[in-house]
């Protein structure tokens, strides 16, 4: 079965009459996003592809289809119109601008209202970060615990791949050698210093530091390859996995040490 039967194609383009996408490179875009078939949001992947490849009318149409919702998500942090604009143009140049617009990574997996509406939340974050000091209203709690933890769609990553992420892991752990696992449980879940653990493995300081460092790198490359090998995903979220991987494999090891 075809990833893109006629009638799914037919119902994409009447969605959006006005955008002049051809239908070979719609198609081949379909493909390059296809996970088990064709995606599930193939309208707002149309209209993203139609983004992608500069057909006229199609950034207009996003930007209007959903100033409502980047105007939702801004105003979480900063309800200033010139934080608001300053916000859109940041997205705007970060989205559709380029010789490869980042627009071109939607996978239509999720609706495009809530990948657009995460990249501006993100955007809107990174902003307030860098002008926190510049008269604006203090980054409440609920902010910063968003910013601390990684971007909105890190969130998401780490909700829909837990149980992949924790069986990953543990496979990555088992493969590690033992003085590695007995360095990583005794600095990260028992908070051994670099001092201590010289003292206790009777090595130099800059040793421990070199073997803890090669051993968070190994185990950081085997969760990933373990993940790539279990989850079929596209090049854009395997980016997202390995920002996951990076983000959580401390507190994830820690506690499976702990245990």
């Amino acid at each position: 079965m075809p990833v893109l039967t006629p009638e799914r194609l037919q119902a994409a383009r009447a969605a959006h009459p006005n955008l002049a996408l051809d239908a070979d490179v719609f198609v081949a875009h379909v493909a390059r996003h296809a996970v088990d078939g064709a995606p599930a949001h193939l309208e707002d992947l149309f209209l993203a592809c139609a983004c992608a490849n500069g057909v006229r009318g199609a950034l207009a149409a996003i930007e209007a289809t959903f100033a409502n919702d980047v105007a939702a998500a801004v105003r979480r942090f900063d309800a200033s119109p010139a934080f608001a604009d300053e916000v859109a143009r940041v997205l705007r140049e970060r989205l559709f601008v380029g010789a490869r617009p980042k627009i071109g990574d939607y996978s239509g997996r999720a609706s495009l209202k809530s990948w657009i509406g995460a990249a501006a939340a993100r955007a809107a974050i990174n902003l307030r970060l860098r002008t926190a000091d510049k008269g604006h209203d203090a980054l409440d709690s609920r902010v910063r615990g968003v910013a601390a933890d990684g971007s909105v769609e890190l969130q998401y990553m780490k909700r829909r791949y837990a149980k992949e992420f924790e069986a990953a892991l543990g496979a990555a752990l088992a493969r590690l050698d033992p003085e590695s696992r007995t360095l990583l449980r005794l600095h990260w879940s028992e908070r051994v210093d670099y001092d201590k653990l010289a003292a206790m493995h009777r090595m130099s300081r800059s040793t421990v530091a070199r073997r803890l460092a090669a051993a968070r790198a190994t185990l950081s490359e085997e969760t990933h390859r373990e993940l790539r090998a279990r989850l079929r995903v596209t090049p854009s979220e395997l980016e997202s996995i390995a920002a996951l991987v990076r983000s959580a494999l401390e507190v994830s090891v820690a506690k499976l040490l702990a245990t």
